[in-house]
């Protein structure tokens, strides 16, 4: 099923979304009663704290970053330095895997979702960006999107494009998954002139700039005219068939 839902704010109502994007997202892994999840690409725990706080009984994370790790367990969270296309846990070992805004850090996302399949008992859910490109200003933000991310690769950093529904459902279809996604839109407008200054300081990291410099100044002469907005979401889960 999807759903496609936009909500308009007035200009000078500037909260960045995700923390709605969240709520909805741990709503989703909640509504299968989880009484334990794994957490993939879980960064500094922030979720899995969440849903501790939502009693989920039994809360694990993975994470590739070993800084991520030792932050995550400092503060007393069950953290493994671990990759996602290879879970070091057994089938069905967990009810629920959850992927927040970690399927386009991911290596190769159809392993890592395999991955998830093999280890979750319920269900998965994945939370990850999505842009509304009928929109100018999404379209805007987008494209500044793929620019950022062509930066942070050619310093060595998984950083792919935001995934697409078919891609995510893809490596369920033959596992006997039932499937839902929603994508969200809280369309928040962002600064221009704070996106220039940002991008400029970015560009100081990488060597042989300069095919990267024109690219932006044809992206801030598109955001002058037709605005930039912050991204959306898509939100997807996969329930396994009885």
């Amino acid at each position: 099923m999807s759903l496609k839902m936009i909500q308009r704010q007035e200009p000078e109502e500037r909260p960045r979304p995700h923390t709605e994007y969240r709520k909805e997202f741990l709503s989703r892994v909640l509504s299968f009663e989880p009484s334990s999840v794994l957490d993939v690409g879980c960064g500094n725990g922030a979720s899995m704290q969440a849903l501790r706080e939502a009693h989920v009984a039994h809360c694990v994370g993975i994470d590739p970053e070993e800084e991520a790790v030792a932050e995550a367990r400092a503060i007393g969270l069950d953290v493994r330095h671990a990759r996602a296309e290879a879970l070091p846990f057994a089938d069905q070992s967990f009810d629920v895997v959850t992927l927040e805004y970690a399927a386009h850090h991911l290596e190769t996302l159809h392993r890592g979702l395999q991955e998830a399949i093999r280890v979750a008992r319920l269900g998965v859910v994945v939370l990850d960006c999505w842009y509304d490109v009928s929109i100018p200003s999404q379209l805007a933000a987008q494209r500044y999107d793929e620019w950022l991310k062509l930066i942070d690769r050619r310093v060595g950093l998984v950083h792919n494009s935001c995934p697409q529904p078919a891609e995510l459902a893809a490596p369920f279809l033959t596992a006997g998954f039932k499937l839902d996604y929603s994508c969200r839109l809280l369309l928040v407008p962002l600064s221009v002139p704070q996106m220039e200054i940002s991008a400029k300081q970015r560009l100081h990291s990488i060597p042989e700039a300069c095919g990267l410099r024109d690219d932006l100044e044809r992206l801030l002469d598109v955001a002058r005219l037709n605005g930039l907005s912050d991204d959306g979401a898509i939100i997807f889960s996969a329930t396994r068939g009885d």
